[in-house]
């Protein structure tokens, strides 16, 4: 009796563990960042409707090359879109001399995020998205500019996965820096339309 109950207590907990799904976010911020002098007051992120869930995709190019998969075990913490939009914020919107003053609105559209395997042991992260600077008070289009970003996983898995994201999304904030400082110093206009000037 005791041999029965101890098989069905492994099993159970076999079973339980085969369940336990890993949750992933961004993880802390990392590395400089200074005020590009273009002023934001706000920042959001809209996505594609397949990565509105936090379902961690991937696909494998050398087997049904169109097919998206999941790893079945690990989620990210929220949807990629609104992991995207707390990352960014805290990195562009609060690190500005006045987060909550004057300033555009920049909205991001997510328009994919996926670990892309060549081959079973090669594997990438691609990150797109198009980022649109609009005034806050009519929703206007100012400067809108794509972006492509990829990185290299440095392991075959999830967590490979979560660390090219990340190095993506690091990428992506920098980008969107250097496109801000350009516009204000390239389009003076622009920027004091943005502080309603």
């Amino acid at each position: 009796m005791r041999a029965i109950v101890f098989l069905l207590s492994v099993l159970i907990l076999t079973t339980s563990c085969q369940t336990i799904k890993h949750r992933y976010d961004l993880g802390r911020l990392s590395g400089p960042w200074e005020f590009s002098g273009f002023p934001l007051s706000g920042l959001d992120v809209k996505t594609v409707p397949w990565l509105d869930s936090p379902e961690m995709q991937y696909r494998l190019t050398f087997d049904d090359s169109w097919r998206r998969r999941f790893y079945p075990n690990d989620l990210w913490a929220a949807s990629p879109g609104a992991l995207l939009e707390r990352f960014l914020t805290r990195r562009i919107i609060f690190r500005q001399a006045d987060p909550m003053g004057e300033g555009c609105h920049l909205h991001i559209l997510l328009h994919e995020l996926e670990q892309t395997y060549e081959k079973p042991d090669d594997s990438h992260v691609t990150l797109e998205v198009l980022a649109m600077l609009q005034l806050r008070e009519n929703g206007a289009t100012l400067a809108k500019r794509a972006f492509f970003i990829q990185k290299a996983a440095p392991s075959q898995d999830a967590r490979g996965n979560v660390a090219a994201t990340r190095d993506a999304v690091q990428s992506l904030s920098v980008s969107i820096d250097d496109w801000l400082a350009e516009l204000a110093r390239d389009a003076p206009t622009m920027a004091n339309q943005c502080r309603g000037m």
